[in-house]
């Protein structure tokens, strides 16, 4: 809750965020309101599907759509009738908000099919898990592919990014112990660069992050930003952010 408030206010100073809608569990609609009028001094209100009908309908007969900030539950939302009336309409939404993102794994259920929808209608989306891979790989990469669906057609290009993705990930590991290995870390990058789906090696970018591993004399600070853009270099990390309690 904490991170996407910060991320609707940042946005929200760039330009003022007309229609906001999050998605969450029924469950955890009142939390959502409490935290985000408490810690951010946000006012949404709580709705149902039927709601967001009523809104597609409007849109449909030629009528404006209106401003709101509300808070559905994927419950309410489930429903074909509902899913139709907003892919037609096109609901303008600025930001969609889906908490507990992992309901929209299964392609085939009705909460991905709604989350497709509310996507398409959003001009950015956030999604939230603290599981997004609850059984196999392919939980993500149907998450992703809600989000960005050009980017993510194909099974086959997300696998190779993961695979690519774990050489940057034992790069961290490797300086993230005491002390750093910094062998290990230059050795993962260089494995990195040479995958599938790594930058070309003369990329300028990865060059400057291999330079400064080859020296092992860093402040925290440098130490710090290594980290962060060991990460930049992720073929998925524009994408994805994990937050660990660590």
């Amino acid at each position: 809750t904490i991170e996407a408030g910060y991320i609707l206010r940042e946005l929200d100073a760039h330009k003022k965020l007309e229609r906001i809608l999050v998605l969450v569990p029924a469950r955890l609609a009142t939390k959502w309101k409490k935290e985000l009028d408490t810690k951010f001094d946000e006012q949404f209100e709580k709705v149902k599907g039927r709601d967001l009908l009523d809104q597609a309908r409007k849109i449909a007969s030629g009528q404006e759509p209106e401003s709101f900030r509300w808070i559905v539950s994927y419950e309410s939302v489930r429903s074909d009738e509902i899913r139709n009336a907003l892919d037609s309409a096109q609901l303008p939404l600025d930001i969609l908000i889906a908490d507990e993102a992992h309901r929209m794994r299964n392609s085939e259920s009705l909460q991905h099919k709604i989350g497709a929808v509310l996507s398409r209608c959003a001009d950015a989306a956030i999604f939230l898990s603290a599981t997004p891979v609850m059984n196999k790989l392919e939980d993500l990469w149907q998450l992703l592919k809600l989000l960005s669906p050009e980017e993510f057609s194909f099974w086959e290009v997300f696998r190779r990014r993961i695979h690519s993705n774990q050489f940057i990930l034992a790069a961290q590991r490797a300086l993230s112990i005491q002390p750093p290995r910094w062998e290990e870390a230059q050795k993962q990058i260089e494995r990195f660069a040479t995958s599938t789906d790594g930058p070309h090696t003369a990329n300028d970018f990865l060059l400057s992050v291999q330079e400064r591993l080859r020296s092992t004399k860093h402040s925290k600070r440098e130490m710090i930003e290594l980290q962060s853009d060991l990460g930049r270099l992720s073929p998925i990390g524009h994408v994805v952010s994990r937050t660990r309690k660590a």
